[in-house]
């Protein structure tokens, strides 16, 4: 669970880069890393998470960097639904994450994000209008 909250932390000082940019840019997330924790009595519990997180060896870091990615999925499909057309533009570099998940389950997931329609949760919601009906 540590894992899962502070591999990204870095990124408040490194932030995200797209899939261009990262062919013009260098990031130290390291550097950034060890520099928000130093000198605080976390510095060495966490360093070693992130480590481990960056190394992929271990199958928790597998399923952070999993669930990483199946964030921007959701996302994705998010934003698509609202009308923009990105995720139609990117759906061949998303196949291609697919294809490198480290479990198989990330895999399942990303099929049903695929597949969901991700209001579906508000339109069939228990509400004040269909409360009544269940009364009955």
């Amino acid at each position: 669970m540590k894992m899962a909250l502070i591999h990204d932390i870095a990124e408040s000082r490194t932030p995200d880069t797209n899939y261009i940019s990262k062919i013009y840019s260098t990031r130290d997330e390291h550097k950034a890393f060890k520099h928000m924790l130093s000198d605080t009595v976390f510095a060495n519990e966490l360093e070693q998470l992130f480590e481990e997180y960056e190394e992929r060896k271990t199958i928790e870091a597998k399923i952070v960097k999993d669930a990483d990615n199946l964030d921007v999925d959701f996302e994705l499909s998010e934003i698509s639904f609202r009308g923009h057309m990105i995720q139609r533009h990117k759906v061949w570099q998303r196949k291609y994450v697919r294809e490198r998940f480290f479990t198989k389950t990330a895999g399942k997931i990303w099929d049903d994000i695929q597949a969901a329609n991700p209001i579906s949760w508000h339109a069939t919601a228990h509400d004040r209008y269909t409360a009544e009906k269940d009364r009955k």
